[in-house]
């Protein structure tokens, strides 16, 4: 059994964390944002109520979290970069993000963001989550060919709202 660590990151967490970054999400971040990943990774955070940095076997594996579309709307954002670290851990990484999803889910309706084309693994991992690939859509300076992916997230059941 691998051993599993999350805690609560802060934007000044950036500055160890992009470094580690998978080239495809350093660029990724870059055809969005036209901004270096750590810049864009601090903004991520910053604007993210709980964003958590996970370890997988003592290597940083990933951050990610939800950010909430406006403060009315029950429209989340998630996000997640990985580390170089991932490569030996994507099986142990699944069946902890099934769960992590199941979490940063609560209290929203939708989850929906952008993954860039080229970020093959991603979208794997985003389909086997149960996002659909909704619609190409072209962003950013260079008008780099993103997937808006979105996941609708059903209710509770009855008892479990009323137990709330």
């Amino acid at each position: 059994m691998r051993a599993v660590k999350m805690r609560i990151i802060e934007p000044a967490d950036a500055a160890w964390i992009a470094p580690h970054m998978r080239g495809i999400d350093i660029l990724e971040a870059w055809h969005l944002t036209g901004i270096e990943a750590e810049q864009a990774l601090r903004m991520t955070i910053a604007a993210t109520p709980e964003p958590v940095a996970g370890w997988i076997d003592g290597k940083l594996v990933a951050a990610w979290g939800v950010i909430p579309r406006t403060i009315a709307c029950r429209t989340g954002i998630p996000w997640l970069v990985a580390t170089d670290a991932m490569e030996g851990v994507w099986m142990s990484f699944l069946t902890l993000s099934e769960a992590e999803l199941e979490e940063v889910a609560e209290g929203y309706d939708v989850l929906t963001n952008f993954v860039w084309v080229e970020n093959e693994k991603a979208i794997r991992w985003l389909q086997w989550l149960g996002f659909e690939m909704v619609e190409t859509v072209y962003m950013g300076a260079e008008h780099a060919p993103f997937y808006r992916f979105e996941k609708r997230i059903p209710a509770p059941p009855a008892d479990e709202e009323e137990a709330d």
